[in-house]
């Protein structure tokens, strides 16, 4: 049975469950009480438990995996646009082998895919591109001939489970990269230009499609994208 839970609804009593689970987005503890802090659909299941959102506007989260874009670079911190409604802070220091003196050479306009570190009504939101071990894990920034769209923060966080299949399903059709942020902004790069726009309009317009069918959806897709390059080739000729 679907729950729909409001900003401050009580949830459980930590006491009564038999372990800790893990708080996602849309819930806090307090007092040993879970409670929601967003209105949506409550969530539950052995992994854990959170608050499925419908929001256009992303709220920054500890641990969110972000995709910005750079908007300032001053001597010390990077300032990022991350689609909120302030902007982001990034340390130069916080790169993977950053010293005082070994910088890395960002430039305005670069695309950082980074972690959300702290986030606070008073101070800006941190980022970081590395982990508790320093390591970037994937982190920093993003490769140049890439492209950056949006989607819904729902389609993005659809994209992150497990259960969609949609980019593995593109994997075997195409071969491209790819970094989600949950904050609804998607970088893919690719061999050609075409294929960029063939993934690109796969996964904006895939959102409404159930999992049960995405193979489907994808194989259509690309062999309309390779039948056009055929008709243009033989155009040229």
């Amino acid at each position: 049975m679907t729950k729909v839970v409001l900003p401050g609804d009580f949830i459980e009593d930590i006491n009564n469950l038999p372990s800790v689970p893990v708080i996602g987005r849309g819930l806090k503890v307090y007092k040993n009480e879970i409670i929601s802090t967003q209105g949506g659909v409550f969530c539950s299941s052995k992994d854990g438990m959170y608050v499925d959102v419908s929001s256009k506007r992303y709220q920054p989260t500890v641990n969110d995996l972000v995709i910005g874009v750079v908007i300032n670079v001053m001597v010390e911190n990077i300032k990022l646009d991350i689609c909120y409604l302030e902007n982001a802070v990034l340390s130069t220091l916080s790169f993977e082998g950053a010293t005082k003196r070994n910088k890395p050479n960002i430039k305005v306009g670069d695309v950082v895919y980074a972690r959300v570190i702290s986030t606070s009504k008073y101070l800006e939101t941190e980022l970081a591109c590395i982990d508790k071990d320093n390591f970037a894990r994937g982190l920093g920034v993003l490769p140049s001939g890439g492209m950056v769209f949006k989607v819904s923060l729902k389609h993005a966080r659809r994209l992150l489970c497990p259960k969609c299949k949609l980019l593995d399903f593109i994997g075997k059709e195409i071969k491209y990269e790819s970094c989600i942020g949950i904050n609804g902004r998607i970088w893919v790069k690719a061999d050609t230009n075409q294929s960029i726009k063939c993934i690109v309009k796969i996964i904006q317009q895939s959102e409404t499609i159930p999992n049960s069918k995405l193979e489907e959806f994808v194989s259509s897709h690309v062999s309309l994208m390779r039948n056009y390059c055929k008709e243009e080739v033989m155009e040229i000729k």
